[in-house]
């Protein structure tokens, strides 16, 4: 049966001897499912304050939010109690967030200027990575991340360098955050920017954006 409310008839016929039946022969059943496919889930209720602007799962089922009422992002256990304490050392966080495969936090940082122009990254625990250096960042906004299977960390946005290197809109990262040297897709278009990054099954990437070719 499908989630949600169903029913169906139930009959009863042809009893072995010496067992006869009596009426009623048939009823309707009726289920009715609570949790059904895209539903609410009751019992998670996270306390939050103002809009979410960016979340991220981790491999334990714990979600990582940003919120416009936080100054710092939020870590709530899979039944959405929050963890007191978590990250408290970030600051200047902007939306864009990422969990990456060993559940550090990478997320954008802001300026005065309110770009999205550089990234930092947490270590499990919430304490701040030092060993990441990426933090001079784009010379523009930085719009989305995708963690590259065995290549570091991709970066997109609209930008023309990014940690001081010639990089047009997309960036690969090593493992502490410098620049790789051997990856610049060198994007066409007038202003060529990427809004969305995806790995297909065979790690191939895709890429969504404002552009003429790669």
């Amino acid at each position: 049966l499908a989630e949600g409310e169903e029913s169906f008839l139930v009959r009863l016929s042809h009893p072995s001897p010496p067992t006869s039946l009596l009426e009623p022969t048939s009823t309707r059943v009726r289920l009715r499912d609570n949790e059904v496919a895209g539903g609410l889930e009751k019992g998670f209720a996270p306390l939050l304050s103002g809009a979410v602007l960016g979340l991220t799962q981790q491999s334990d089922g714990a979600l990582i939010v940003l919120t416009n009422g936080a100054v710092r992002p939020l870590r709530l256990s899979p039944d959405g109690v929050i963890e007191p304490g978590y990250a408290s050392g970030a600051s200047n966080v902007a939306a864009v967030l990422l969990a990456d495969g060993a559940d550090r936090l990478v997320f954008t940082t802001t300026n005065r200027y309110a770009r999205t122009n550089g990234l930092a990254r947490l270590l499990l625990d919430g304490r701040p990575d030092t060993s990441f250096r990426a933090s001079a960042g784009a010379d523009g906004y930085i719009l989305t991340l995708l963690e590259s299977t065995g290549h570091g960390l991709l970066v997109g946005g609209s930008f023309t360098r990014f940690n001081g290197q010639s990089r047009r809109s997309l960036a690969r990262l090593l493992e502490d955050g410098e620049v790789e040297t051997d990856f610049d897709a060198r994007l066409a278009g007038g202003t060529a920017s990427v809004y969305a990054l995806a790995r297909q099954p065979d790690d191939r990437i895709l890429i969504g954006g404002q552009f003429s070719g790669v």
